[in-house]
């Protein structure tokens, strides 16, 4: 469900708001009051990280606000946290999105207390954990033992991560009609940003692909015949580490860091890299690569004498 419909979703919910002092409002489902609230406060940016807003809305669709306790709002930030691989500062982000709702609760005596207070997170850790950036030799060796890990999709998943700079979540939603075999294009459409992008595959993915029977909708399927997880996809990848150890601890987003490390090492441009991870503005991929591209120049003066 997108947000636009949500909250045009027909309801009585601001009918009984607006005659709240006729019942009990802790009764009320958790949302109608959210429904309310975007009503009320349609500027507010609580709704602002749709992705995160959609799953905490769906996750408690079915419950009363009286029955919302820290149990499980802790039990649902710990999930989103380890499904999305999110760090403890983009946590926090959340966490303070969800509480202009909860804040308002309070304020309207719905709630007595406001869980999200005794959740916390670190916001200044003394040391994140570096980036791992592997060069092109490293990640042909992950592709080739790779292949003689698995024969289902975590290999096919792997190498179109690995030559596109792509999201885990962008490569395991793609289906058969975002590939254009014809002129050579691969479209993301299920993007973080929500914006579309269509950028080039490489001649060696055009031809993986091309070899991977088409079962399902999805381009990528697991044993079953369904649709490959990101949580199967994250699995296989700790036990392929473990079979085949490496001096670098490299994650998922690793293969995307490296990526744009190796892009522009080999002489792309900012702008262009920008347009091929979907980032919404060149800041940030400033932000993230510029330093990069900069350490690696081996004379960056532009004189000879």
């Amino acid at each position: 469900m997108q947000v636009s419909k949500l909250i045009s979703k027909k309801s009585n919910a601001m009918d009984i708001w607006q005659n709240r002092h006729l019942f009990r409002l802790n009764n009320f489902p958790v949302t109608s009051l959210i429904r309310v609230f975007l009503e009320l406060h349609p500027s507010s940016t609580f709704n602002q990280r749709k992705k995160h807003f959609l799953n905490f809305y769906k996750t408690f669709q079915k419950l009363k606000i009286k029955e919302l306790n820290m149990t499980l709002l802790q039990a649902w930030f710990s999930r989103v946290q380890v499904e999305n691989n999110l760090t403890e500062k983009t946590m926090h982000k959340i966490k303070c999105q969800m509480n202009i709702f909860f804040k308002w609760l309070k304020e309207e005596g719905i709630i007595e207390v406001n869980y999200l207070n005794s959740i916390h997170f670190r916001q200044n850790l003394e040391s994140q954990r570096q980036r791992v950036i592997l060069s092109p030799d490293e990640l042909k060796e992950i592709c080739q033992n790779a292949m003689a890990f698995s024969k289902d999709s975590f290999y096919p998943v792997l190498y179109t991560l690995i030559h596109t700079g792509a999201r885990r979540s962008e490569v395991i939603n793609l289906v058969w009609k975002d590939i254009d075999f014809e002129n050579n294009m691969i479209i993301f459409s299920r993007t973080k940003n929500g914006q579309s992008r269509k950028i080039k595959m490489s001649l060696q993915l055009r031809q993986l692909l091309q070899e991977i029977p088409r079962k399902h909708q999805f381009i990528f399927i697991n044993s079953k015949g369904s649709k490959a997880s990101g949580h199967s996809v994250s699995r296989a990848i700790q036990r392929f580490k473990i079979r085949y150890p490496s001096s670098k601890d490299w994650r998922m987003h690793d293969l995307r860091h490296s990526f744009a490390y190796n892009y522009l090492l080999k002489g792309g441009e900012m702008y262009q890299l920008q347009a091929i991870l979907g980032h919404k503005s060149i800041k940030m991929t400033v932000d993230l690569y510029g330093q990069l591209k900069a350490q690696d120049i081996i004379n960056p003066s532009p004189y000879a004498f």
